[in-house]
C-alpha cells in the first residue's frame, strides 16, 4: 500500500495547529471551561490520531474492513478541520501579536471567524454540486481524419471512484447513463478509475453502466486507483485476483478493457482509424503501467489514432517527445481538483494539461473532470463532466 510521510505531517499540521489555538483562548477565559477543553481535546487527539496514523498506514486492516466508512470518516475530519483551521491562523495571528506588542488583538474573530463560515458556505455548496453533470461539446477537426468519421460523437467519461459516490449512487449513475444515451455517441471511451479502493466496488453497479449504448463500439482503460495499489492486500495472490476481477468489472461494465492494446474500426481500407489504450503511465508517485509502442504494435497503420491514457502527463514524454502519430488523446485523472471556476483550477499548478482541450503541433489532447470524487465529496464551480468530441474532418488541400 502506498503511504506518504509528507501528507501525514500536513494532516497533523491541519489537526495540531487549530487544537491548540483553540484551546489557548479557551484556557485564558476561565477555569470554567475545563469540561469544553476536554472535549476539544479529545475530539481532536482521536480524530488527529486516526487521519495521521491512516496516512502511515498503521491501521491498513479498516481498509479491507470498509473502505467507504472509512472515506466517509475522511470526508469528516477535512470538512471539519478546513474552516477550522483558516480560524486558527487569524488566532495564531492574535497570539503572536500579543506576545509581541503585549496587546490583544481579535482578527480571529473579525477575520477569521466570517471567513471560516463563508468557506463552510462554499463547502456545502460544493457538496450540493457534486451530482450536477454539465454535459461540455467539443469539437475536434483534423485533416487526417476519414471522412467516414466525420461528425462521429464520442463521449468520453471517467474517474467514477464508485466506492466514494456519496448518496443515492444507483440514481446518479442512472442520471449518467441517461444522459450519455440522450446524446446518441458513436463511441464510449471511459479512461480510467472506475473504482477506488477495491473492485467489489463495482459488483452493484455495472449492471447500470452496462445500460450505456454506443453505435460503434465502448471501450476502456485502468487507471491509477483501479490496481489497488494504494490499499493494503493480504499477499500478492489477493492483489492479482482483485487485478484480474477489476478487469472482469470494466467487461461487465459493457467495455472492451485495452491493456497497451489497440483495436482498429474499419468501413474500408481508407476509411480506417485505431483506438489505442495504453495502461495507467504517471509522473512521481504514480504507477507506470502504460507501454504505448506495444498497443502500437497490436495495430496496422492508420490514417487517424486515438489514444486512451489515464494520467494526461503522459502526453508529452510518450506521445509527443517521441513522436508518435497520435491524433487525440483523451485523459482524465487531475478532476480539475474538483474545483473550478472559471478558468482557475488548484489542478493547474500539478498539471499542465489539467482541464479541457489542448493542442500542440497539430496533435490534441483531452481531459476530463471526471463524473467522481475522492477525499471530499464535492464539486465546487464547474460540476461532474460528460463530455461530448464531434470529429471533423477537415480539407488539408492548400487554398488557390
Amino acid at each position: 500500500m502506498y503511504t506518504n510521510p509528507k501528507i501525514a505531517l500536513i494532516v497533523f499540521l491541519i489537526a495540531f495547529i487549530p487544537t491548540i489555538v483553540t484551546l489557548y483562548f479557551v484556557r485564558k477565559k476561565s477555569d470554567s471551561n475545563r469540561v469544553l477543553q476536554w472535549i476539544i481535546t479529545v475530539f481532536s487527539l482521536l480524530l488527529g490520531s486516526f487521519m495521521v496514523t491512516l496516512e502511515l498506514g498503521v491501521i491498513d486492516g479498516l481498509w479491507r474492513l470498509n473502505a467507504n466508512v472509512v472515506y466517509r470518516l475522511v470526508s469528516v475530519f477535512y470538512f471539519f478541520y478546513f474552516p477550522w483551521l483558516l480560524y486558527a491562523l487569524f488566532g495564531l495571528v492574535d497570539i503572536i501579536v500579543e506576545k509581541k506588542r503585549g496587546s490583544a488583538t481579535k482578527l480571529r474573530y473579525y477575520m477569521g471567524l466570517p471567513l471560516a463560515i463563508l468557506f463552510c458556505g462554499v463547502l456545502i455548496s460544493g457538496v450540493v454540486n457534486r451530482h450536477h453533470l454539465e454535459v461540455e461539446h467539443v469539437v475536434v477537426e483534423s485533416s487526417t481524419l476519414p471522412k467516414q468519421f466525420d461528425g462521429k460523437k464520442v463521449v468520453v467519461l471517467a474517474d467514477a471512484h464508485l466506492g466514494t459516490l456519496l448518496g443515492n449512487q444507483r440514481h446518479y449513475l442512472e442520471s449518467v447513463v441517461d444522459q450519455v444515451n440522450m446524446l446518441k455517441p458513436d463511441f464510449i471511451f471511459f479512461v480510467g478509475d472506475l473504482v477506488n479502493a477495491y473492485a467489489n466496488e463495482a459488483s452493484g453497479p455495472n449492471h447500470v453502466l452496462t445500460l450505456m449504448h454506443a453505435m460503434v463500439g465502448k471501450y476502456a482503460v485502468m487507471g491509477n486507483h483501479d490496481y489497488g495499489d494504494y490499499f493494503p492486500f493480504e499477499d500478492a495472490a489477493e492483489y492479482e485476483a482483485n487485478l484480474v476481477r477489476m478487469k472482469d468489472m470494466y467487461e461487465s461494465c459493457g467495455f472492451h478493457l485495452l491493456c497497451n492494446e489497440g483495436v482498429t474500426i474499419s468501413y474500408d481500407s481508407v476509411n480506417t482509424i485505431n483506438i489505442l489504450g495504453i495502461e495507467n503511465w504517471g509522473t512521481g508517485r504514480f504507477p507506470k503501467h502504460g507501454d504505448l509502442q506495444k498497443a502500437y504494435n497490436t495495430v496496422n497503420a492508420a490514417p487517424f489514432n486515438i489514444l486512451l491514457s489515464h494520467d494526461p502527463n503522459s502526453w508529452h514524454p510518450l506521445v509527443l517527445d517521441n513522436d508518435y502519430p497520435i491524433d487525440l488523446t483523451l485523459s482524465g485523472h487531475t478532476h480539475a481538483s474538483q474545483i473550478k471556476i472559471g478558468e482557475f483550477t488548484p489542478s493547474q499548478f500539478q498539471y499542465p494539461y489539467n482541464s479541457g482541450l489542448y493542442e500542440e503541433n497539430g496533435k490534441y489532447l483531452y481531459v476530463t473532470r471526471g463524473i467522481g470524487y475522492v477525499v471530499m465529496p464535492m464539486r465546487i464551480g464547474k460540476g461532474p463532466e460528460i463530455t461530448e468530441i464531434t470529429l471533423k474532418c477537415v480539407d488539408k488541400s492548400p487554398m488557390r
